[in-house]
């Protein structure tokens, strides 16, 4: 936009008479329509180093909440990553300390007490009247309920969650 200043210095060559000196306002375009001798022409944008419109917001008010959103997301996942190795050490100490005449859980909901254990499988007997027994995968195995040469007054193993 282009403004008069009766009071400024003319001592620019570009400059027009005395008493009528005109200088740019950075960012506001020159218009023919004046108001009270002052040229106007509505809102006025500050104009960055490089001559081209400033934006608003941008820059770090964007970035935040994403890097706060990564970030969460980031530890969310290490945190389930650590507790599902602790969870399947539990799990594998487990099944690796079964033991003949433990009582034990199935999955399925099956009672039954290990007969026999092999590496894959164990037999199960769920009735010792009749001698049933059934064969099961390891991985079957919920919980040890009782263990066969532990105390009477320890405590049982806590099933596992589902």
């Amino acid at each position: 936009m282009m403004q008069t200043a009766p009071d400024a210095p003319a001592s620019s060559p570009s400059a027009p008479a005395a008493g009528n000196v005109t200088r740019e306002v950075v960012g506001v375009p020159a218009t023919t329509s004046t108001n009270g001798g002052i040229a106007t022409t509505g809102e006025a944008r500050p104009l960055t180093p490089a001559g081209t419109p400033a934006q608003s917001g941008g820059g770090l008010g964007m970035l935040l909440p994403m890097l706060l959103i990564t970030g969460f997301l980031v530890v969310m996942i290490v945190m389930q990553t650590f507790s599902g190795r602790k969870e399947k050490k539990r799990r594998d100490q487990m099944l690796t300390g079964l033991a003949r005449n433990d009582k034990v859980l199935t999955t399925g909901g099956i009672l039954g007490s290990v007969a026999e254990l092999h590496d894959q499988e164990i037999v199960l007997t769920t009735d010792a009247s009749s001698n049933t027994r059934i064969r099961v995968v390891k991985s079957a195995i919920q919980s040890v309920l009782s263990r066969a040469n532990a105390p009477a007054n320890a405590p049982a193993t806590v099933p596992a969650k589902a």
